[in-house]
């Protein structure tokens, strides 16, 4: 079967990329950092790190930020 890369599948060779840099010129109360800002006592980048499956490995390209799972800021 093309594609099928045996076992489960689940997270083989996948990496998540969160794009999480640039001015939050057009995010209304954001200031300079959108993806901290914050919703539900947590920042908007660990909302979206909490909806991704755990088992994949996450890269975050922009500036370094406390997150509450491991990623690799690039």
């Amino acid at each position: 079967m093309t594609g099928d890369r045996g076992g489960d599948g689940a997270g083989d060779g996948v990496v998540v990329v969160v794009l999480a840099g640039g001015a939050g010129r057009r995010f209304a109360g954001a200031g300079p950092d959108k993806v901290a800002a914050p919703l539900d006592g947590r920042s908007l980048l660990d909302h979206l790190l909490a909806g991704l499956p755990p088992q994949l490995p996450v890269v975050v390209v922009g500036p370094p930020r406390p997150t509450a799972r491991p990623v690799t800021t690039t």
